[in-house]
């Protein structure tokens, strides 16, 4: 088993087969219970101790992918601090961006999903007028992380219900919901 640490706010295990039976992994993922979050506890522990992966009491998003030779991928990212109101995460007003062609959304789509994709709450996608408009509800606002990201690929539409009510009614949707997510998992390859 090997560690890695991309950034600062995420930890890569990388484990063989083997080491998934050894550890107990392919068990957890096969059931999906308990067990597997103790597992995954000890993985992220065993990190942490190898490499100085500091979480200082985080919330952390675990991504596990299977690869092709039956290896895996465990990606452990520090969730951002979101503010909080009566213990509910407060999403700021929807944000619409428009596009001149697919490879500027795909692009700006597989830029966000790899970096700041835990700041996109919802992301919707239309098709309108010859442009792809894309929705995204934030947890930042317009001078955020995510949004100065997609200025760079495309053009700021719109801000808040009424402006993205219009793709709604008159655009045809394309994707319903994580539409970053969506086509970052597709054409990331591309």
């Amino acid at each position: 088993m090997t560690f890695e640490q991309s950034d600062k706010n995420q930890l890569v295990a990388k484990l063989s087969s083997e080491e998934m039976y050894e550890t107990g992994l392919a068990y957890a993922l096969a059931y999906n219970n308990e067990y597997m979050v103790d597992v995954i506890s000890n993985i992220l522990l065993l990190g942490k101790q190898k490499i100085n992966f500091k979480t200082k009491q985080s919330r952390i998003a675990v991504e596990i992918i299977k690869k092709d030779n039956f290896d895996c991928e465990i990606k452990f990212n520090i969730m951002p601090s979101y503010k909080l109101e009566n213990n509910t995460i407060v999403v700021c007003e929807p944000i619409i961006f428009a596009f001149e062609n697919l490879d500027n959304l795909i692009s700006a789509s597989i830029s966000l999903f790899n970096n700041y994709c835990k700041l996109v709450y919802h992301s919707t996608l239309f098709f309108m007028d010859n442009k792809y408009y894309l929705i995204i509800n934030s947890t930042n606002d317009t001078k955020g992380l995510a949004t100065n990201l997609l200025l760079e690929y495309g053009k700021l539409s719109g801000k808040g219900e009424v402006a993205a009510s219009f793709p709604d009614e008159y655009g045809k949707l394309l994707i319903k919901n994580n539409a970053i997510d969506k086509l970052a998992y597709y054409f990331k390859g591309a």
